[in-house]
C-alpha cells in the first residue's frame, strides 16, 4: 500500500537475507532471530561463523511496537556496501508486530539513539561512502505524509500548490502530490497535526510527500542536507 520502503540485506557467514525498513528516528539494525516464533524469516546465529553475541536483553519501544532484543556482531552487506564487525540486535520477542511485509528495520540516526552505545551501521560504512543519499519512487496510489502544526492546517488547506523556504531557497509541492484518492474513492490530504503542544508553531516534519520530490542528501560528518528536484 505504499506505507514504507523496503530493502533486502544480508547478514552473516554465510550470508543470510532479510526485508528492513529504514527508520531514521531510530540508530540499531534488528532482525527477528529463530527464537522468536511465527517468523517468515529468522536469523540463525548457530549458522553464521561471524556472529558474536554480546551483552544482556533489552527493550526498545517503536510508536506502538514493544520489541524485546539481544545485541551481537556480525558482518552486514546492503548492496555492495560490506559492513564487518556491525552491532546487530536479535528479536525474540515483540508485542503488536504481526502482519507487517519487512523482518526488521535498519535505523538511520544519529548514534545517540543508540541502544548500549554501540556504532549504527552507517556510521561505519560512511567510512567507505561519505554521504548518505535517498531517492524514492513515487506512484499514483501513494500514501505520505507532511506532520505541521495543526493551528496551520485551515490555512493551507486551499488545495493550491505550497512553497518551501529552506535556506533561502524554494521548494515546491504541487497539490497533486499531497492530495490522493483511496480505494473507496475518496480524495483526502497527506498532512498530519503535530500533536506536541510545545512545538505548536514551530516543528514540521517532511515526510514521503517531500521526499519523493527531492532526491535527499544527509551529510551527517557536516550536519547538512543537500535536495535537488527528482527526475
Amino acid at each position: 500500500m505504499d506505507l514504507a520502503y523496503i530493502s533486502n540485506i544480508n547478514i552473516g557467514t554465510p550470508p543470510q537475507e532479510f526485508r528492513v525498513i529504514f527508520n531514521t528516528g531510530s540508530s540499531d539494525l534488528w532482525v527477528p532471530c529463530i527464537y522468536c516464533l511465527h517468523e517468515r524469516s529468522s536469523f540463525d546465529p548457530h549458522l553464521s561463523t561471524t556472529f558474536i553475541l554480546m551483552g544482556q536483553p533489552f527493550s526498545v519501544n517503536y510508536s506502538t511496537w514493544l520489541i524485546k532484543k539481544f545485541l551481537g556482531y556480525g558482518i552486514a552487506q546492503i548492496e555492495y556496501l560490506v559492513g564487518v564487525t556491525e552491532p546487530l540486535s536479535l528479536r525474540y520477542e515483540e508485542y503488536r508486530f504481526k502482519n507487517v511485509p519487512f523482518d526488521g528495520i535498519l535505523g538511520l540516526g544519529y548514534p545517540n539513539l543508540s541502544v548500549g552505545g554501540t556504532t549504527p551501521i552507517f556510521d561505519n560504512l560512511k567510512k567507505q561512502e561519505s554521504f548518505l543519499s535517498l531517492s524514492l519512487p513515487s506512484t499514483l496510489a501513494g500514501k505520505s505524509e507532511l506532520d505541521q502544526p495543526s493551528l496551520q492546517i485551515s490555512s493551507i488547506m486551499t488545495l493550491l500548490p505550497l512553497t518551501f523556504t529552506i535556506n533561502g531557497i524554494d521548494y515546491l509541492v504541487p497539490t497533486q502530490a499531497y492530495i490522493q484518492k483511496s480505494w473507496q474513492d475518496c480524495c483526502y490530504s497527506r498532512f498530519q497535526a503535530n500533536t506536541d503542544v510545545m512545538d505548536e508553531l514551530e516543528t514540521w516534519v517532511q515526510g514521503d510527500v517531500f521526499l519523493r520530490l527531492y532526491f535527499s542528501v544527509f551529510d551527517q560528518e557536516s550536519d547538512r542536507i543537500g535536495l535537488a528536484l527528482t527526475v
